[in-house]
């Protein structure tokens, strides 16, 4: 980092051993300048990255293929950013909308999304909560037509949520109108999806069987592909499939840096190799 990113950072609450940290844990793939931005949000907005109150993300971009970080809080905090106004007033319990009945109700416990969500924020001196009511048809995240992980296995509370998010926002439009948590950020971004084509189980298993059986755990596989194997799509397995391949031949054209020097795999690899 140079010497004007240190000058313009460094003050009594972000010194230069907490900066370090935070960009060593918290942003350590963003730029310079990217870090700078998101410490002037931690400042502007009293939020805590050590609390889980505020993020570095990094999103791709899908027409350069860069990666591109930028802030983002949590759900709360923005009710901590809210609360140091001394004019929030707490929230209403979550809402939510029966298609079938057409009633809203303070619980659901039906196997289908409700259709709506809603959450009152009430700030001091108003009238009445304000509340932003979100159809779950208008903000549930989708893949290739499915919705995602999350949204699918808990939908109403990834709606309540959302609906919080924006009620907050509209409750205090001069502090963190243009923020939005990670359950909602999607909706906003300009980038087309990215196309995910999942890896069938059973290859899978046995992927992982051939890499324990010369020494990988899966801990290290995660490692490889930087992510959970459990969220391992067909561009890492084709990948994985061709460093095998590479092991196989002894040809030490395989990806040492991040698979090591091992010149040999057991027979179980040639049933996915």
């Amino acid at each position: 980092m140079n010497q004007k990113n240190e000058i313009s950072l460094v003050d009594e609450n972000f010194d230069r051993k907490r900066l370090d940290l935070l960009k060593a844990n918290y942003a350590k793939e963003a730029s310079d300048l990217e870090f700078e931005l998101f410490i002037n949000n931690c400042k502007k907005f009293g939020l805590s990255p050590e609390a889980g109150q505020i993020y570095c993300i990094g999103r791709k971009e899908f027409k350069t293929g860069q990666k591109v970080f930028t802030t983002q809080p949590s759900l709360q905090g923005l009710r901590v950013a809210a609360n140091r106004t001394g004019e929030f007033q707490g929230q209403t319990v979550p809402e939510y909308l029966d298609s079938e009945t057409e009633k809203w109700q303070d619980y659901w416990i039906k196997d289908t999304p409700p259709a709506a969500a809603r959450v009152g924020i009430y700030r001091k001196d108003f009238a009445a909560p304000v509340m932003i009511p979100l159809r779950f048809d208008s903000y549930a995240q989708k893949f290739n037509g499915k919705l995602a992980s999350m949204w699918a296995k808990m939908p109403e509370h990834m709606l309540q949520k959302c609906a919080t998010a924006a009620s907050i926002r509209a409750a205090f439009p001069d502090l963190v109108s243009g923020l939005y948590i990670k359950e909602e950020a999607h909706l906003f971004e300009e980038n087309e999806p990215i196309k995910i084509e999942p890896v069938d189980d059973d290859r899978l298993q046995k992927m992982i069987k051939a890499f324990e059986g010369i020494g990988y755990t899966i801990q290290k596989l995660e490692s490889i592909i930087g992510k959970s194997i459990r969220m391992i799509n067909k561009s890492d397995f084709e990948y994985l499939q061709d460093q095998f391949k590479l092991i196989k031949s002894g040809n030490g054209n395989h990806d040492t840096k991040k698979l090591g020097t091992k010149t040999t795999l057991l027979d179980k690899v040639k049933g996915i190799a």
